[in-house]
């Protein structure tokens, strides 16, 4: 366990009474088979994102990296996933 505490992702509905921060995330799940070996992957989201100044979190998972987001910048973020996957598929 981490010293600062533990990272729990639950959805909204059984969070309520065990999360400490309002915030609310949506998950983005690429549809993109990854593995934990994939630095480019992660690299290119993250700055993709951070260029259109969202801020979110990628967790590294076996087969799919889901990405949690801002809730209301979700379909920024999907907009700008899109345009990444298009200029990528060139």
């Amino acid at each position: 366990m981490k010293s600062e505490g533990v990272t729990r992702v639950l959805r909204k509905e059984n969070a309520w009474g065990i999360a400490t921060r309002s915030t609310t995330f949506a998950r983005i799940t690429l549809k993109v088979h990854s593995s934990l070996d994939a630095v480019r992957l992660t690299t290119a989201v993250a700055k993709a994102l951070a260029e259109v100044a969202i801020s979110a979190n990628i967790a590294a998972a076996y087969y799919h990296d889901p990405i949690f987001a801002p809730f209301d910048q979700a379909a920024d973020a999907l907009t700008c996933l899109k345009t990444l996957s298009e200029s990528e598929q060139k």
